[in-house]
């Protein structure tokens, strides 16, 4: 596991919407930090042809711009573009959100590999946007977690808003008692990483769930590990499970 839990990076480039016309924010997840690799598969879910159909942007894990591409989608049609092979360069920082913006109806695959080999597709259909048309003091998204002798996980959060956001992330057992708590802060598009083992001895009960709490949509990626440390699937939370009302 290379990233450093919780780093965070305060530069931002945000997207240009002059090449094609504005339209949805579509958010998803990749992977393109060393030995792991992400195809993003783009399609268009609509009857429409369309030459520029896309801007694809993707950003690292502190929110800087590394890569926009823009693609053309014919009715029904879908693309599959190798971030790894479109990015100059890669290091441990080249994991985080991926955008696509688009007038059209789209569904977003990754494909995340490692090693050459394709361990994980995660299917995404978030849109850019407030949580709910009525005001909601928070949003609540949870994942699964473990760190045991037999499994272990990294948790990240990814902000898809061109705004900063603070949240806390509580971290429950099995039994239902909470082992910690911690305040976060992420910038315009960036993440964090937490990993459990990195606060938590390893232990046969230690396993539960995380809870976030925020104010707006994230999304909630959970890395799952073996016993020899192997990555074997990836899962992203991209709705909320929980949603609070202003009661004011």
């Amino acid at each position: 596991m290379m990233r450093k839990p919780w780093a965070v990076l305060f530069l931002v480039v945000l997207m240009s919407a002059s090449v094609c016309a504005a339209g949805h924010q579509f958010a998803t997840y990749y992977d393109c930090t060393p030995g792991r690799d992400t195809a993003l598969v783009i399609t268009n879910t609509s009857d429409y042809d369309i030459e520029n159909a896309y801007i694809l942007s993707v950003y690292d894990s502190g929110g800087a711009l590394l890569l926009q591409e823009l693609g053309g989608l014919a009715a029904f049609e879908s693309t599959a573009l190798f971030l790894g092979d479109l990015l100059e360069a890669r290091d441990p920082g080249t994991w985080g959100l991926a955008v696509v913006e688009s007038p059209l109806l789209l569904v977003l695959g990754s494909w995340i590999g490692q090693d050459g080999e394709w361990i994980a597709t995660v299917n995404s259909s978030l849109r850019i946007g407030p949580a709910v048309a009525e005001p909601s003091p928070h949003v609540w998204y949870s994942i699964n977690f473990a760190n045991t002798n037999q499994r272990s996980a990294g948790i990240s959060i990814i902000n898809p808003s061109d705004e900063p956001l603070d949240g806390v992330l509580y971290v429950y057992d099995a039994s239902g008692e909470r082992l910690g708590a911690d305040d976060f802060s992420l910038e315009p598009r960036g993440s964090s990483y937490f990993l459990p083992e990195s606060v938590l001895p390893r232990g046969d009960d230690v396993w539960g769930f995380v809870d976030v709490r925020v104010p707006e949509p994230i999304l909630l990626v959970g890395e799952y590990y073996d016993a020899e440390d192997r990555l074997f699937d990836v899962d992203v939370v991209d709705a909320p499970y929980f949603q609070e009302r202003d009661t004011e």
